[in-house]
């Protein structure tokens, strides 16, 4: 069974359960309203019997709508998982081919290299800058470190200050 087949069997059961619940109403109708001609009992006893039987009939249709719904649902879930899968495998068929086309490994030199014009490095001249920058930096930071051993600053009383006698 196809989802097509599934699309119209649901459509065939909505129309019937349709027409059912239509067919209930007016029923429904016939029974509360005031009656416009007198019956006979056996003859509304029929009325009931043939309304519960609708009733039935409809509690079936419902009950088959939902069952082919679902039966929809997993069947849409079958195909885009087997769409998934086709798309996941022809995929790998094309690497396969391409991977089939080269005959082994090996490398295949476009072009030879060329040695450069002028050489990239060692640029003496910056080098001895940024040396000579870096030195002075580090020989700043040093100081202020000895300073500050010097001065006692790691002590737990902070620096210590000679105080004299003013004179």
């Amino acid at each position: 069974m196809t989802a097509a087949d599934v699309a119209t069997l649901i459509g065939v059961l909505e129309e019937r359960k349709a027409k059912t619940e239509a067919k209930i109403k007016e029923l429904t109708a016939d029974l509360l309203l005031p009656p416009r001609y007198s019956l006979p009992a056996s003859a509304r006893e029929d009325l009931r019997r043939r309304l519960e039987e609708l009733t039935v009939r409809l509690q079936s249709y419902q009950a088959q709508l939902e069952a082919e719904a679902a039966h929809q649902k997993d069947l849409e879930r079958q195909r885009d998982l087997a769409w998934e899968t086709y798309t996941q495998l022809a995929k790998k068929l094309a690497e396969v081919q391409v991977a089939a086309q080269t005959s082994g490994s090996e490398v295949r030199v476009a072009s030879l290299a060329v040695p450069p014009h002028r050489p990239a490095s060692p640029r003496k001249l910056l080098n001895t800058a940024v040396a000579g920058v870096l030195g002075g930096m580090l020989s700043v930071f040093g100081a202020f470190i000895a300073e500050w051993w010097r001065t006692g600053a790691g002590s737990p009383s902070g620096p210590s200050v000679a105080v004299g006698d003013g004179t």
